[in-house]
């Protein structure tokens, strides 16, 4: 189940089908599967489940323990992923409802969620399908995604500005606000950066990219960008922030206090200065991307596991 953005082509066509089907949501296979697109998802749930009859429900953050309720009228299986810090903001507290596999994406957030709530939570990092982002990358630019202020923007573009010499590539987002055109105007002053739109094909990301900054002043709850650069190869430079450190592994740089443009610029230098440093950096990543904790095979079968422990569990009246 999806929401949708007023706006666009997708929006116009499930509005008038809800209109003469009288249905809160409707099911479209404009991604490649089956997704039922509406609002009123409280009303909607019931409305399609009852259409899939599903063997498991998971459910998101964002408020979506709203749901449980309903879910267990039907005695539908249900599964709550975790993948952002907004705890406060799950629908409910966890503790109130029983019968719930709850899993995190990384260590730093099942930890976070037991600090808040008393009990941990299984953890499945994001599943990164090497097919999807796999590229023979020609390393001429250096890369940056989701230019935001907390994200690190900021600290890309004085990089830039303090490394002329250096080509950088920024890709946007999918939302664009005030904080980003600020951002996009300052980048138009330099000429060694090249800000372009957001790509639906990850392996445009990586088609040219040398080294991946990952400068968030944020607690990142995983790190797919990071998890995709060291499958292809490429250095990764991130703040030691969050479940960064997770996703990075042994096969980058972090970069601690995160703030700190010395220490930006120098690693940044290092890779971009010295081939031998970089190479070195190259096995790294390489290395990182091997890593059996992060493997697809091994992470399907976890999370597999919480689906069928979902499916047994017993629900409490």
């Amino acid at each position: 189940m999806s929401g949708m953005l007023p706006k666009g082509m997708v929006y116009w066509k499930n509005t008038l089908k809800r209109k003469v089907q009288g249905k809160s949501y409707i099911k479209d296979s404009y991604s490649g599967y089956s997704v039922y697109r509406g609002w009123d998802w409280e009303k909607g749930i019931i409305e399609v489940c009852n259409n899939v009859r599903p063997d498991i429900v998971m459910l998101e953050s964002g408020g979506a323990l709203k749901l449980v309720p309903a879910l267990k009228k039907m005695k539908t299986p249900i599964v709550y992923r975790l993948h952002d810090t907004a705890l406060d903001n799950l629908g409910g507290n966890p503790n109130e409802f029983s019968g719930i596999q709850y899993v995190s994406v990384s260590q730093f957030l099942s930890d976070r969620f037991e600090q808040k709530f008393g009990f941990g939570t299984s953890v499945v990092p994001p599943i990164v399908l090497r097919e999807r982002c796999a590229v023979v990358s020609n390393r001429r630019k250096v890369v940056f995604v989701n230019p935001r202020p907390v994200k690190g923007g900021s600290i890309v573009l004085e990089l830039a500005r303090r490394r002329p010499d250096i080509p950088f590539k920024i890709f946007e987002a999918w939302e664009k606000d005030n904080n980003v055109v600020e951002l996009e105007n300052i980048a138009k002053t330099l000429p060694n950066v090249e800000w372009v739109s957001s790509t639906q094909d990850p392996r445009n990301i990586y088609a040219d990219a040398h080294t991946i900054l990952v400068p968030s002043q944020a607690d990142e709850t995983w790190g797919r960008v990071v998890t995709e650069a060291q499958i292809n190869g490429i250095p990764v430079i991130a703040s030691n922030r969050g479940a960064l450190p997770e996703s990075v592994g042994s096969g980058g740089i972090l970069i601690d206090p995160p703030d700190d443009i010395q220490a930006w610029e120098k690693a940044l230098g290092n890779l971009w200065d010295d081939s031998n440093v970089y190479q070195h950096y190259v096995g790294l990543a390489r290395q990182g991307a091997e890593r059996s904790e992060i493997g697809e095979s091994i992470l399907t079968d976890r999370l597999l596991k919480v689906l069928e422990e979902a499916r047994s569990a017993s629900y409490a009246p």
